[in-house]
């Protein structure tokens, strides 16, 4: 049974219980603030961008309607950028809006470091928001318990490092999750319209914060009952009312793009071809998983660790047991949740990340279990001891996990290697084949700058694939604006010449095209292009696929230099010089018949041995001596079976009909004066007529009733040809 302090949260903890939330909000900043600064000043997380950009945008009085199912924490990083531009300013280091964007592309460092040190400090706050649930489902042990669940959850902690909208979303839904709890259990109006303003502003961060609708319509269907409301009153009540109309009107008004999103949804499919754009062809990503129930399943235990999802699980036991409503919400909550990121939206789309919401309801959860097993022993000397020794030591799986994934922060990624390894080997204004979309490298690869002539014939393209995007037309101000300090910002920099690959704006095409456009240096990510040889992922994307296969045959390239992620983050790379002596794979370029050409073209090894070669190793001596023998003995029987020929005939000898097949070895040389048009006759015989196979110089033929082999003589009408003997065998087969 609940105790006082779990009525409302309105009595005052004890000075211990908050100094315990003050410990615990401590922890979950260091474990969130170390390491913050990884890979600046550049950019390995893709998702860090958006936000930032359309705070930007925002800035330039652009409002950005193309994400509408993600946003939020852009607002919070205006108000932010807006201090910082004002700084900037008082101190002479910027004298304009241009220069600030300038600065943006120069020296990003500042702008990273305030958006990940705000994602930080919300991951803390989410700390105590999640504590403030518990205590209010479950009393303060269970709430601190929570918190310290939450606080070294290794997915959390990971997430809280980024520029994204996850966390800000767990904000958002833990306070509309404790204003259900008033709802339930006191039903005042102020309580619906907290839910609804916190429910509206999670959808705007993002899509899935719209489950916190699902425990809120749990509650007022719960607190209708008990106060015996009339089923017609249920929808007409003037708090549920009041809580629809504060829902759409924040949603209207903060994300007007949400309700536009809809409409381009629902036109997508009742009228193809409406949305521009929707035809270019997507990103390569690689399919991560064909179930999805599975792996979210798999990544939460993962980030919570064994004990504390063994604990949660026995929390969502006691809830059904004890069917409270506020557990009931909450388990609604979580169920709900959880199907919906399992919904395959898209086979890209599938990312750790989004099972948080589960996780933070798992932790309240996990809470209520180990706060239940305190509440039966309080009263036994050194019941808080041994609650928090085995707290502790359920949380040092996933601290533990967390603390790796921190150390590797720290250390040095191998991308950042491999930039200044180029920037000291490569000379400036090499081409180099490099993925990349928009007008530079992408996040997944070595960060280098491109030539500003690039950029700039780029920019045209660009507003002509997207005329609409984003927005529509009143983004191509801002637009063209980005792309001009852009390229001010890569005036003076060694920069290089990208032939970019990978995107929508740049497909893949078959390497040899890239090498015949002058490519001095090829950069990959072996590990992720071998997924695209075969599989689903060869489906979707064949062109990645033979890409990476004419790499590894190419003979014009040689590998320069292999970056590994040696404790650090970041993918394997290599690096590859085009040695343009070199002949190409089966002579020169193809001209007028070069599809003819390259069909007749014999490869220069055996096929296990490029195979081999392909994967990285070379067979053993013994195993190439054996296949060489038996790709020899195969090769001469297909030259014999090319020598031979065969002919159909009728046997008149048999009451039933028998078809007689004849395959005839013939041995005949002809003279080096002979023409190749031949004429061959052969012998005939009294019971069958046979014709013999153009394929063949000379032919004799023989039924099964025949003679010993035969000489003949064969005539091109020209010259004659020497005489030869020919050996036949025959097989008797019933005619069909």
């Amino acid at each position: 049974m609940p105790g006082p302090d779990r009525v409302s949260g309105k009595v005052r903890p004890p000075p211990a219980v908050t100094l315990a939330v003050v410990v615990l909000v401590l922890a979950a900043l260091a474990m969130r603030l170390w390491g913050i600064g990884f890979g600046l000043p550049h950019i390995y997380h893709t998702d860090e961008v958006n936000e930032v950009k359309r705070a930007l945008m925002l800035g330039a009085g652009v409002f950005n309607l193309g994400r509408a199912f993600k946003g939020g924490l852009y607002y919070l990083l205006f108000v932010e950028y807006a201090v910082y531009f004002a700084v900037l300013r008082a101190l002479g280091v910027v004298h304009s809006s241009f220069d600030f964007l300038v600065r943006y592309f120069s020296e990003p460092t500042g702008f990273w470091l305030i958006g990940r040190v705000t994602v930080a400090l919300l991951g803390a706050a989410n700390v105590v928001l999640v504590y403030r649930l518990g205590a209010r489902l479950s009393g303060r042990a269970a709430g601190l318990l929570a918190a310290l669940f939450l606080t070294f959850a290794t997915a959390h902690v990971e997430s809280s490092h980024f520029i994204t909208v996850d966390v800000p979303m767990l904000v958002c839904s833990a306070l509309a999750l404790t204003e259900v709890v008033g709802v339930i259990r006191e039903g005042a109006l102020r309580h619906y319209l907290r839910a609804a303003l916190f429910a509206a502003l999670s959808v705007m961060t993002k899509l899935p914060g719209i489950m916190v609708l699902l425990p809120l319509a749990v509650g007022h269907v719960h607190r209708a009952r008990e106060e015996r409301l009339p089923l017609a009153r249920w929808f007409t009540d003037r708090r549920v009312l009041a809580a629809l109309a504060v829902f759409v009107a924040v949603t209207a008004i903060a994300n007007p793009g949400f309700f536009l999103a809809l409409v381009r949804l629902v036109s997508r499919h009742v009228m193809p071809g409406s949305s521009p754009g929707e035809n270019l062809p997507p990103d390569p990503f690689a399919a991560r998983t064909d179930d999805p129930f599975r792996f979210y399943l798999v990544s939460m235990v993962r980030s919570l660790g064994i004990p504390i999802s063994v604990a949660a699980a026995a929390g969502m036991g006691l809830a059904l047991v004890g069917r409270r409503a506020e557990d009931m919400a909450l388990l609604a909550f979580t169920v709900a949740t959880y199907l919906f990121i399992c919904l395959p939206f898209s086979a890209d789309l599938i990312y750790p990340r989004y099972a948080l919401p589960v996780e933070m309801a798992l932790v309240v959860f996990a809470g209520r279990a180990v706060g239940s097993l305190f509440e039966r022993i309080r009263h036994t000397r050194g019941a808080v001891a041994a609650t928090a020794g085995l707290a502790i030591l359920m949380v040092v799986p996933p601290g533990l996990e967390s603390a790796r994934f921190n150390t590797r922060l720290t250390r040095p990624d191998s991308r950042t290697v491999a930039a200044a390894w180029v920037a000291a080997n490569v000379p400036a204004g090499s081409r180099i084949v490099i993925e990349g979309s928009g007008f530079g490298a992408s996040a997944g690869t070595i960060p280098l700058d491109n030539r500003p002539e690039n950029v700039r014939g780029m920019v045209p393209r660009f507003l002509e694939l997207r005329p609409t995007a984003a927005g529509g037309e009143a983004t191509h101000p801002f637009r063209k604006r980005y792309y001009d300090a852009a390229i001010q910002a890569l005036e003076g920099c060694k920069t290089y010449n990208l032939m970019l690959v990978g995107s929508e704006y740049f497909p893949y095409r078959r390497l040899r095209d890239y090498l015949d456009e002058g490519a001095e240096f090829v950069v990959i990510d072996p590990d992720n292009l071998a997924r695209f040889l075969t599989g689903v992922n060869h489906e979707r994307f064949p062109a990645v696929g033979d890409f990476y296969r004419d790499l590894r045959a190419e003979p014009r390239l040689r590998r320069v230099k292999r970056f590994e992620p040696s404790g650090g983050f970041g993918p394997t790379l290599e690096i590859y010089q085009v040695d343009h002596a070199v002949q190409p794979a089966g002579g020169a370029s193809p001209g007028v018949h070069g599809r003819r050409a390259r069909r007749r073209r014999r490869p220069s090894a055996p096929w296990f041995r490029r195979a081999r070669q392909a994967r990285g190793s070379r067979p053993s001596p013994k195993t190439t001596r054996f296949f060489e023998s038996a790709l020899a003995a195969s090769r001469a029987r297909l030259a014999a079976l090319q020598r031979s020929c065969a002919f159909w005939a009728w046997s008149g000898n048999s009451a039933t009909p028998m078809l007689t097949v004849t395959v005839t070895r013939c041995v005949c040389r002809s003279s080096p004066s002979s023409s190749s048009g031949v004429r061959s006759t052969a012998t005939r015989s009294r019971s069958e007529t046979a014709r013999a196979s153009s394929a063949c110089t000379g032919v004799v033929s023989r039924t099964a009733n025949s003679s010993p082999p035969q000489r003949a003589t064969v005539s091109n009408g020209r010259t004659p040809l020497r005489s030869a003997w020919a050996t036949s065998t025959s097989t008797r087969l019933p005619a069909s």
